[in-house]
């Protein structure tokens, strides 16, 4: 009996799919054309990657506004806003070293020269989604590039319903 278990198993494995090439589909269905690394977070918003062609590019998030932080750029008397670390330490801890897709929508770039970009993971999720679940951004809506507005609304709607981050009473 127990060979015979063993032998039906065996051959149920035989007719799945392996992990890796699941994992292939999953990383082919993600929107994105353009693949890199992150390499440097700057805030909840914004971060610098490598691309796969070796050029680093600062990029900002599409769709979303993190609560501002100061850094180098920013003014002398800067004053960083609630949950301004969070965002940054979420956008950190989710983001830095990993591989990330990126998919452009109209504009390419903002009025600073940083590349617009929805931006997901390997689980084939999108961070901006991750950021306002948490509540560690807001929408911003930003003509032409409104894609994903609905899904995003969404996002924010859930991060409110429940008090998450800058939604808390």
């Amino acid at each position: 009996m127990i060979i015979l278990l063993f032998i039906c198993t065996e051959c149920l494995s035989v007719n799945n799919p392996d992990e890796e090439e699941l994992r292939e589909e999953a990383l082919e269905a993600i929107p994105g054309d353009t693949k890199g690394i992150v390499t440097h977070v700057t805030d909840g918003d914004t971060f610098t990657v490598e691309l796969e062609d070796g050029e680093e590019e600062y990029v900002r998030l599409i769709s979303v506004n993190a609560p501002e932080t100061c850094h180098y750029n920013s003014i002398s008397n800067c004053e960083p806003e609630p949950f301004s670390e969070e965002a940054v330490a979420f956008t950190r801890e989710t983001l830095q070293g990993e591989t990330v897709y990126l998919e452009q929508d109209e504009l390419e770039r903002d009025q600073n020269g940083y590349m617009l970009f929805y931006v997901y993971l390997e689980s084939t999720e999108m961070y901006q989604s991750m950021l306002l679940r948490e509540g560690l951004a807001e929408v911003a809506v930003n003509e032409p590039n409104i894609k994903y507005q609905q899904e995003l609304k969404e996002s924010a709607e859930q991060a409110k319903t429940d008090s998450k981050g800058i939604w808390q009473q």
